[in-house]
């Protein structure tokens, strides 16, 4: 047949080791290939095939698959395209896109089963409404985009920004996230990680719910984490080193067991709810919304605390030590909590008016009311 070169014969009786295919046509549905090669016209698939070894689509080929197919070892497209858009799933030892572009859409789905799913080029995209379930790996992104649509969702091990301009608007879920490079990773549904989010660079946009089961860590301005418009909560410590967190209109929730506290950051709305062991704060804090205390202790440490908002306890505790609590906004309102709730210092800024709701208020050292009321 025009356009089918057999590379390498002799695997078995008369099994092809390597073959090349370079025009248009079908692939025969339940045919197996050690190694399959892709370079130019269309090849279409109805049931699915196999290919044992690697699968490469590269120069002008493309793959139209109806019902999925599986490749063991290495699948990469380094041009062209792969299309999967009516069913089955695309079994894959370990991705690249190099170059070219992969379409998984509902209710076909993508399983990446031993190794990392990498997008490595600034001309690759991933694409389509299809679930992504990387087993073993971790979804890699240098350049291009994962632009994952619809309800679909990832799961993987951890997830690897260095570059590249990413819109899913799937859920994500992963182990960690490792943001490295100046790329962009705009989250708008949920993405839940188990273990930590770091960023020494890059971008975490969007307005989706930030579960995290670890740790924060943000050490370089270069890289910046939107917290506008969106929930983040947060299991173990906050560690800002440098002006990276963008606050806006969210609202942070720590609800692990005992995390620590260390800001350069404002937060927006800040919420205290553990069940047990004390969030302890570092270093200074500055609250431009609403101070919740839901349930567990907040241990000021000593430090000054700014407030632009309410100050609400409901069912947790403070502990001031020496520190100050500054009351800084317009109109705010104070639910200290009773003696559960006792200041150190207190001081309510000038053009600050201030309504006490609920509960008495214990100040154990000075009250400083600066012109307000």
């Amino acid at each position: 047949e025009d356009g089918i070169r057999d590379l390498v014969r002799s695997r078995g009786l008369g099994d092809v080791y390597k073959r090349q295919l370079d025009n248009t046509g079908a692939i025969q549905n339940a045919e197996t290939f050690y190694d399959l090669q892709i370079t130019a016209g269309t090849r279409t698939n109805g049931t699915g095939f196999t290919v044992s070894n690697n699968l490469s689509v590269s120069g002008t080929g493309a793959l139209e698959l109806s019902g999925g197919m599986s490749v063991t070892g290495l699948a990469t497209v380094s041009a062209g395209t792969v299309t999967a858009d009516t069913g089955g799933t695309v079994s894959i030892g370990t991705l690249m896109l190099s170059g070219g572009d992969l379409t998984v859409s509902a209710p076909a789905a993508l399983n990446v089963t031993t190794g990392d799913f990498s997008i490595t080029d600034t001309n690759s995209s991933f694409t389509g409404n299809g679930n992504v379930t990387v087993d073993n790996g971790d979804l890699s992104i240098s350049a291009g985009a994962y632009d994952a649509a619809g309800a679909s969702g990832i799961t993987v091990g951890d997830l690897l920004v260095s570059g590249g301009t990413s819109s899913p608007t799937g859920t994500v879920s992963a182990v960690n996230a490792s943001f490295t490079g100046a790329g962009t990773f705009t989250a708008s549904n949920t993405m839940t990680l188990g273990g930590s989010l770091t960023m020494s660079d890059g971008t975490l946009d969007g307005t989706g719910t930030i579960d995290i089961g670890g740790d924060v860590s943000l050490t370089n301005a270069a890289a910046a984490l939107s917290g506008d418009g969106r929930t983040i909560q947060v299991a173990g410590d906050w560690g800002e080193t440098a002006t990276v967190f963008a606050a806006g209109t969210g609202t942070v929730i720590f609800d692990g067991t005992a995390p620590g506290v260390a800001t350069v950051s404002a937060f927006n709305n800040l919420t205290i709810n553990t069940a047990t062991g004390p969030i302890t704060l570092a270093n200074a804090l500055d609250v431009d919304g609403t101070l919740s205390l839901v349930s567990g202790t907040l241990e000021a440490n000593d430090q000054q605390i700014n407030l632009g908002g309410n100050w609400t306890n409901t069912g947790g505790s403070f502990t001031a030590g020496t520190g100050t609590v500054v009351l800084d906004g317009t109109t705010q309102q104070v639910n200290a909590g009773g003696t559960d709730g006792r200041f150190h210092n207190l001081t309510v800024s000038a053009g600050t008016t201030a309504t006490l709701i609920t509960s008495d208020l214990y100040v154990d050292n000075i009250l400083t009311i600066t012109g307000a009321s």
